[in-house]
């Protein structure tokens, strides 16, 4: 379930070319996977392959974005990642270039991702939405294998 306001769906339908180029090239690749770091399918889209072992929330850092949309997709393995406002955080030195800054600061909020049939497998972050990633499940470190599309906005 998603709940969301009418600013939301004005914001979703201003990137729905995005999305159905994100849709066309993940179709693609699961009907005939390749191997790849970084791609960019558009100009307003990235996607990044990621392959990484979880930690513990303290070994993990906080991002968020002020230009860049992130969907992330995990293909294997499970993760939790947490989620909060970055007004909430304390905000380190933003990188322009790249898009991201770096917080400081304590949550309750998560999801866990996990490629496990039936369990929820993506998550759609706007910007300023901070998260961090990579976090263990249990007390056992996983390798997670995900794809994350940065989508310009």
């Amino acid at each position: 379930m998603l709940a969301t306001t009418r600013n939301t769906l004005i914001q979703l339908a201003e990137i729905q070319h995005q999305l159905q180029t994100i849709h066309e090239f993940f179709n693609k690749w699961q009907t005939n996977p390749w191997g790849f770091k970084e791609e960019y399918l558009s100009e307003k889209v990235l996607v990044r392959f990621l392959k990484y072992e979880t930690e513990s929330f303290a070994n993990r850092e906080w991002e968020a974005h002020r230009k860049e949309i992130d969907l992330h997709i995990i293909l294997q393995g499970s993760e939790r990642i947490y989620l909060e406002d970055a007004t909430k955080l304390t905000e380190g030195i933003y990188h322009e270039k790249e898009d991201y800054y770096l917080l400081e600061g304590p949550s309750n909020h998560f999801i866990t991702l996990s490629s496990a049939i039936d369990q929820e497998n993506s998550l759609f972050l706007w910007p300023t939405e901070a998260h961090k990633t990579g976090v263990n499940v249990t007390d056992e470190a996983v390798m997670v294998k995900k794809m994350v599309f940065k989508i310009k906005y």
